[in-house]
């Protein structure tokens, strides 16, 4: 019995950044941005999963089917009507949570449509290796340290966070 996987997507783009450790780029509110997590799934263990799941077409299965690559992890992430997202902003590296993105079909639709106009590169090379992993050490002076930010302004939820991904301390907290 084969699983039928719904056609959806949280983004209306999606490229990737070439480089021994490729990165994945999304279109989100009409701006570039680097994936850090999906429904707090890393976006280097996406890779990692669709890499071993579906070899060199790992890379166009995430832009075409992300709900079948998340579908077949273990433990299964299911893409709801909306997900959430950490995304990093390319020119500083500050990430951001969108805590609910909408994950539909009309997105899903856009982005084979960016497909068409601007025809991507989706393939996964065979020389892509495994990223090794390596411990980041961040302005703090320490792996894991997190960047303080100035959470005053409406952002409509959007939440800035260090590069380590490590949620700032809530308001009113410490």
């Amino acid at each position: 019995m084969s699983t039928t996987w719904p056609k959806v997507s949280p983004f209306p783009g999606l490229r990737y950044r070439p480089g021994p450790e490729p990165e994945i780029e999304v279109l989100h509110n009409k701006t570039w941005w680097e994936l850090f997590s999906l429904n707090e799934v890393p976006a280097a263990d996406i890779l990692k999963h669709a890499r071993a799941k579906f070899g060199l077409e790992a890379r166009e299965k995430i832009a075409t089917s992300l709900s079948e690559v998340m579908g077949t992890m273990d433990p299964p992430v299911r893409l709801g009507p909306t997900v959430k997202v950490e995304l990093v902003e390319l020119r500083f590296g500050e990430i951001t949570e969108f805590p609910k993105v909408p994950c539909n079909a009309e997105n899903h639709a856009a982005l084979m449509k960016w497909k068409e106009e601007t025809s991507p590169d989706w393939s996964t090379p065979e020389h892509e290796e495994e990223p090794e992993e390596e411990e980041e050490v961040l302005p703090g002076g320490h792996p894991g340290a997190v960047e303080e930010e100035d959470d005053d302004d409406d952002d409509g939820g959007a939440r800035p966070r260090g590069r380590a991904g490590k949620a700032d301390a809530e308001e009113g907290e410490g």
